[in-house]
C-alpha cells in the first residue's frame, strides 16, 4: 500500500476481491475431498458477493450522474444556457426555465 492511499483501500479490496476469492479457493478444497453441496454454496457465495459489488458500484455512479444532471440544471436556470454550450446570442435576460409554457389549444 503506498502512503497516498486511503486506509479504506484494503477493506474495500477485500470486499470485492478477497471474500470472493477466499469462496472460490474454499469451493475448490471442498469440492477436491469430495463435499460437493458445500462447494456449489461457496461458488454460490462467491457470485453473490461479486454481484452485489457491481451493484453497488453501480448505483454509486448512478448518483453521481443525478448530481452532475442537477448541477447542469442550475447552471441552465441560471444562466440560461447548458454548461459547455455558448450562450444565446443576442439574449439579455435568460428565459424563466422553471415555469411550464402553459398549453394553448
Amino acid at each position: 500500500m503506498s502512503s497516498t492511499a486511503s486506509p479504506t483501500d484494503g477493506a474495500r479490496w477485500t470486499s470485492r476481491y478477497g471474500i470472493p476469492l477466499a469462496a472460490l479457493v474454499l469451493a475448490v478444497v471442498a469440492l477436491v475431498i469430495g463435499q460437493e453441496i458445500i462447494a456449489m454454496v461457496l461458488a454460490g457465495v462467491a457470485v453473490v458477493a461479486i454481484v452485489a459489488d457491481r451493484l453497488i458500484r453501480l448505483g454509486g455512479s448512478s448518483q453521481i450522474d443525478r448530481d452532475e444532471e442537477r448541477s447542469a440544471r442550475e447552471t441552465l436556470r441560471e444562466e440560461g444556457h447548458w454548461p459547455g454550450e455558448p450562450p444565446p446570442s443576442g439574449a439579455g435576460t435568460p428565459p424563466d426555465v422553471t415555469q411550464p409554457t402553459p398549453h394553448r389549444d
